[in-house]
């Protein structure tokens, strides 16, 4: 990274990592792009279609097991729906097979390694510790290689434990009452994760003024956190989440230099 010859980086991965990256950048001067962790919220409205919130908070948690730096953390749902949004969630989350994923009606397969599947039931054990509940879920490690966990669904998580704040990168979800939308939007941006986010709601147009004031790269209406376009812009607002954008003319433009190149007029007469 330090050689002359590199002279923009690009990466996508860890905070941490990202962290020691823009060091070593700094010390050259050299531009950077990161993508980093996630912790994307989900605001479901009193006035969400429940069975589409759910189709995508499933899908945006749990794909790829959660190892998506897009992935759905947090979901943030009106007390008004909770109960019923609950029993939705909890019943479609238990409805999905766990296993090898080479077997066709498999949905949830292994984590990267071991070690991941450890440390993702670790922060769900160290939150229940502190009085969270697991509503889906159980403590197991499975497969041959120890890396499949059964999706996780929790409530009662709370700012003081490490769940509520560090990217788990699992198959969890914590599920957090809001009352009205100024609270739900500040309960969205209560991270220092910033890369993504999601609204649920019939009312279009209020769900579109909640999102601009969502803390996110990029925020989709009645739709996954997990959503990239190649002709859009991806990429979080600064903190945790990295800084830059990737995709479209954004990306090409965050690994071009401007360059003026000017023309004088021969015989030009210079005054001073």
């Amino acid at each position: 990274m330090k050689h002359p010859k590199v002279r923009h980086i690009n990466f996508t991965g860890s905070e941490r990592v990202g962290t020691i990256i823009a060091g070593w950048a700094a010390s050259c001067l050299k531009k950077c792009v990161f993508e980093l962790g996630g912790k994307a919220p989900v605001i479901v409205r009193q006035d969400a279609n429940l069975d589409d919130a759910v189709e995508a908070i499933v899908f945006g948690g749990l794909a790829n097991d959660g190892q998506i730096c897009m992935s759905t953390e947090r979901v943030i749902v009106h007390e008004s729906i909770m109960s019923k949004f609950k029993t939705k969630l909890i019943s479609r989350v238990e409805s999905l097979k766990c296993g090898n994923h080479l077997v066709e009606e498999v949905s949830i397969s292994g984590l990267f390694t071991s070690t991941s599947a450890t440390r993702v039931l670790g922060l769900v054990k160290s939150a229940v510790e502190s009085g969270a509940s697991v509503l889906a879920g159980d403590s197991q490690i499975g497969g041959p290689n120890k890396t499949i966990i059964r999706p996780h669904i929790l409530e009662g998580v709370t700012r003081d434990m490490d769940l509520y704040h560090q990217e788990s990168f699992g198959p969890d979800m914590i599920l957090i009452e809001f009352e009205m939308d100024e609270s739900a939007v500040e309960l969205a941006n209560d991270s220092e994760f910033s890369l993504c986010a999601s609204i649920f709601s019939c009312n279009v147009m209020r769900a579109m003024d909640l999102a601009k004031e969502v803390r996110a790269g990029s925020c989709q209406i009645n739709g996954p956190t997990v959503y990239i376009e190649p002709t859009l812009p991806n990429g979080g607002v600064g903190g945790s989440s990295g800084y830059g954008r990737f995709g479209g003319i954004a990306g090409v433009e965050e690994f071009a230099e401007r360059k003026i190149i000017s023309l004088a007029q021969p015989g030009m007469k210079y005054n001073f």
